[in-house]
């Protein structure tokens, strides 16, 4: 194989290194360094890092070799792509002038590799110019960087050889040009100590604390545990002389927790906690919350926090039906949360994994792990889904997930890894549509609710038009001038509508409605379709029987689509006014991705 002569090429160069010495008129060894496009990013904005050369030859008529690996922290950074860009340097390189070995980004390492081979047609560089690119995305704030941990260069130039051997680093400050200062060691999650796996290392005071357990009409067992009076100021008191960063307050190790807790602390502890620069965690099985002392400051008043979790059905499906309709393969691993509070301010907030679910493979697992996220369903009718930081215990066990929040609702673990889930009503799937159905769930544009995919069940305007928009890779907007009266900002496909509408894929049924829940025909669809991919039909397109039926403004949007084989219709009748079923809009959005994209 090529690569294999490549390295052998490489292999052979190193040795002969070894025995022939440097020129003394030879050129300046050459040197390797990164540089960042901002030294000062804010979370969440792309940086792209160039790895620039300086003082390197390479005639066409000899071979060059390069070889780079660097690190970045994966805890502040996310990759925002699998590989390098080619810099200037290389861009004008064909495939058969060169051989990549490796060219990866992953788990916190960028690595490139590249020979170049004799070619006297090829205009190789000389002097400085970047050698490749590649972008990362700061994922909290944080001063940081991104180093070369080892780097080859191997040129072979009249009159002699250089090699260069180097190390170099781009300090990135991410969130302002000063780094935020540390913040305090907070225990990571484990209910089963409270949080405090190792308080000689983790100094968080555990808090004296009043309880009372009642029974609610539901049946259910409620428990009440205060943090205030004598006890909270003998528990600061303490923490103080210990020098404690934080007090936790924790549910009764107790066989089997209260299905309903409810915390609550005084107005005066706050501003003693505050006084004394003191975290405060509550802690449970359900979750933990944590109160920065920035947060504790901003609260007026006492303070209640109640914490239970949901088990109504209705509420479960309907939080299931939400998942699949706004997380691409999203899925729930998780159990419903829900937190209310009488304050607002940013709280850590941790939810428990359930570690007997964990893939045991350590490459599985890693790959889970990233998976997961946080859809939050808050009380306004807002939702969110966050991908949040996997917290661990001192044996590198995962234990939890934690997101910052600063309003409180249900809060659900959500894997976004797909897992092909076989439909309970698998078998009612038409034979023509069942591979789409599929796809379509793999591809994350359509899924089914509570197990069963419904494939006869009628697809309404809303539910076509967020198939549409995620089809085009389109993100909803979250506001627009553009309104509709039965299309408020709380209805769960508002975002999808108005982006259609931005693009000019759909218009409203009437000036001031969209009809969101009304069924969809073939002919709207090819309507949604031809203006959403700028779809035209040839000069001499297949007429169908009952083409004077299709409206003027869908007919040839009807018949590009017919001979691109997407909507064929059935014994040449099209069929417009015929509403489109779940699994055919399944087959019409993978072919049309499969056919056009």
């Amino acid at each position: 194989m090529r690569i294999h002569k490549c390295l052998k090429v490489l292999f052979t160069v190193v040795l002969i290194l070894a025995f022939i010495p440097f020129s003394t008129k030879a050129a300046e060894t050459p040197s390797v360094n990164v540089v960042a496009s901002k030294a000062n990013p804010g979370v969440g904005e792309d940086v792209t890092f160039s790895i620039n050369l300086k003082n390197f030859i390479a005639p066409s008529n000899n071979l060059s070799s390069f070889e780079v690996k660097l690190n970045y922290d994966s805890a502040y950074w996310d990759a925002g792509s699998e590989k390098s860009e080619f810099g200037d340097f290389l861009k004008s390189l064909q495939p058969s002038q060169y051989e990549m070995p490796v060219n990866s980004i992953s788990n916190g390492t960028v690595h490139f590799a590249l020979s170049m081979f004799k070619n006297d047609q090829a205009s190789y560089f000389s002097g400085d110019g970047t050698l490749f690119t590649f972008k990362l995305k700061p994922k909290k704030n944080g001063l940081t960087n991104v180093n070369i941990t080892k780097s080859l260069f191997v040129q072979i130039t009249k009159p002699g050889v250089n090699v260069a051997h180097g190390k170099g680093n781009s300090d990135v400050n991410i969130g302002g040009e000063t780094a935020p200062p540390p913040p305090p060691v907070i225990p990571p999650f484990d209910p089963g100590t409270g949080g405090n796996p190792n308080p000689e290392v983790i100094p968080v005071m555990p808090a004296e604390v009043d309880r009372t357990e009642s029974t609610l009409d539901s049946g259910q067992v409620k428990e009440t545990i205060s943090f205030t009076g004598d006890k909270a100021k003998q528990t600061i008191e303490k923490a103080k002389k210990s020098k404690s960063v934080a007090v936790e307050i924790k549910v009764n190790d107790a066989t089997q927790e209260a299905d309903f807790i409810r915390f609550t602390t005084s107005s005066d502890t706050i501003s003693q906690l505050v006084a004394n620069n003191l975290y405060l965690i509550f802690t449970s099985e359900k979750g933990q919350m944590e109160l920065s002392v920035e947060t504790l400051k901003t609260i007026k008043g006492d303070v209640s926090i109640d914490l239970f979790l949901l088990t109504d059905p209705n509420k479960v499906d309907r939080t299931n039906q939400l998942i699949s309709e706004n997380v691409k393969n999203g899925h729930r691993v998780g159990q419903l949360t829900e937190i209310a509070t009488n304050y607002s301010g940013k709280t850590k907030i941790s939810l428990p994994l359930d570690t007997s679910k964990l893939p045991k493979g350590e490459e599985a697992l890693s790959e889970y792990l990233k998976s997961l996220g946080v859809f939050v369903q808050h009380s306004d009718g807002s939702l969110a889904y966050v991908k949040g930081e996997i917290q661990f215990n001192k044996d590198g066990k995962p234990l939890a997930i934690s997101i910052m929040v600063d309003k409180f609702s249900t809060f659900t673990i959500v894997s976004d890894l797909y897992v092909k889930q076989i439909y309970v009503d698998d078998k009612e799937i038409s034979s023509y549509a069942y591979d789409a159905v599929y796809k379509a769930q793999q591809l994350g544009i359509m899924g089914g609710v509570n197990g069963k995919f419904s494939p006869i069940q009628q697809v309404t305007r809303a539910q076509f038009t967020k198939i549409i928009v995620e089809m085009l890779g389109e993100k909803p907007v979250a506001t627009n001038s553009k309104s509709f009266k039965d299309v408020p900002s709380t209805y769960w496909a508002y975002g999808y509508i108005m982006k259609a509408v931005d693009l000019g894929i759909i218009k409203g049924a009437t000036p001031d409605t969209f009809k969101p829940g009304a069924t969809i025909t073939r002919e709207q669809v090819a309507l949604m379709l031809g203006r959403a991919y700028k779809l035209k039909a040839s000069s001499t397109p297949v007429k169908f029987n009952d083409q004077e039926k299709i409206t003027k403004e869908a007919l040839p949007y009807v018949q590009a689509l017919q001979e691109k084989g997407i909507m064929n219709g059935n014994k040449g009748s099209f069929n417009p006014k015929q509403n489109v079923t779940r699994e055919m809009a399944a087959v019409i959005a993978v072919r049309i991705l499969e056919i056009i994209k």
